[in-house]
């Protein structure tokens, strides 16, 4: 929030709260948020290429969650842990995208089982950790996810 006071003719009039854009690009103009997140995805596209944090798929380039970290950082979004806890056979996280200020802008929750034939034998702490990474791509990719499309990437965690 900004506070203006105004002068007309010498007096100075009461202060005038403005609200601060509600959009992570500081505007309230589509144009110019547009712009932005293109310009943020140029930069992001090019740091994912260079440093292969894609996973192929069928033909199609996913990106691994130190991509969305990466773009998350760029605009000021970063994954928070909310809870981890044990389920039968694995573990089940949440995890709130937040801005430094604290705002909640995405959430998601992802578990991890024995069930699944890559976790079957793995460590406790293993399947815990990868259950608040899934949770991590996803609470990103939902604020975030049109902009790693402009980068030319699947928005699918």
């Amino acid at each position: 929030m900004t506070v203006t006071d105004d002068v007309i003719e010498g007096e100075v009039l009461p202060a005038v709260v403005q609200a601060a854009p509600v959009t992570l690009f500081r505007s309230d103009d589509p144009a110019e948020v547009l712009r932005r997140a293109t310009e943020t995805a140029d930069i992001l596209a090019a740091a994912v290429k260079d440093r292969g944090l894609v996973k192929r798929i069928g033909g199609k380039d996913f990106p691994l969650v130190e991509a969305w970290t990466m773009l998350g950082t760029l605009v000021g979004v970063f994954p928070v842990p909310a809870w981890t806890r044990q389920i039968e056979g694995g573990w089940h996280a949440r995890v709130e995208a937040r801005t430094r200020d604290g705002a909640v802008v995405g959430a998601a929750e992802a578990i991890v089982t024995r069930s699944e034939s890559n976790w079957r034998n793995r460590d406790e702490y293993a399947l815990l950790s990868m259950a608040q990474t899934r949770a991590t791509g996803k609470a990103l990719r939902l604020p975030l996810g049109f902009i790693m499309t402009l980068a030319g990437y699947e928005a699918t965690p």
